[in-house]
This record gives C-alpha cells, sequence and structure tokens, in this order.
C-alpha cells in the first residue's frame, strides 16, 4: 500500500497524492509539449488505494514510480511488458480505482 507523507485535506485517506512523481524519460517526452519544455517537468497524480510493483529489470520496464513525498519512495507503481517474439505487450497498474472518475 502507498501512503502520502502530505496530508491533503481534499482526498480520501485510501488516496495517496504522489507529488513529483516520477515518470520514465521517453513517456514525460510525449507528455511534455515545446511550450512547457522550458518548465520544470514534474508529475503529481491521486493513486487511489493502490499498491506497488515489483518489477524484473530485464523483464518489463516501469513507466511511473512513487515519488519522494510518498512512503514507500521510488517504487514502481506502473509498467509496461513488451515481447518482441508474439509482439505482445501488458500494461500493469497497481490500483484499479485509478481509471475511475467520481
Amino acid at each position: 500500500m502507498v501512503i502520502s507523507c502530505i496530508r491533503k485535506k481534499e482526498y480520501h485517506p485510501k488516496e495517496c497524492f504522489v507529488g513529483n512523481a516520477v515518470i520514465c524519460p521517453t513517456l514525460l517526452a510525449g507528455l511534455v509539449t515545446e511550450a512547457e519544455d522550458k518548465e520544470e517537468k514534474n508529475l503529481d497524480i491521486v493513486y487511489p488505494q493502490g499498491c506497488t510493483l515489483e518489477v524484473e529489470p530485464n523483464i518489463a520496464v516501469p513507466v511511473i514510480a512513487s515519488g519522494p513525498y510518498s512512503y514507500p519512495s521510488g517504487r514502481p507503481l506502473g509498467a509496461i511488458y513488451y515481447n518482441n517474439e508474439s509482439k505482445g505487450r501488458v500494461v500493469v497498474l497497481g490500483s484499479g480505482h485509478a481509471f475511475t472518475d467520481k
């Protein structure tokens, strides 16, 4: 379970605010436009009721991880696996509630 070290009154206690989340550089390049290129590249997300992942370095690539203001810090929250032989892809996120919009 990911726990926020910063108290935010807007969020439910089971929703972790991950400030300054670490993200894969290639994914970040796709999110940042040329106008934003000069600004700081931080990603703040709310990660509801989620867990961290155990990612094998040679098998999958972590694309997003918990930032320095959450516990445990620097742990993968999402990963991508790609198989060259069968051209299959799997995307994993540790929280299914991240896709809901209440």
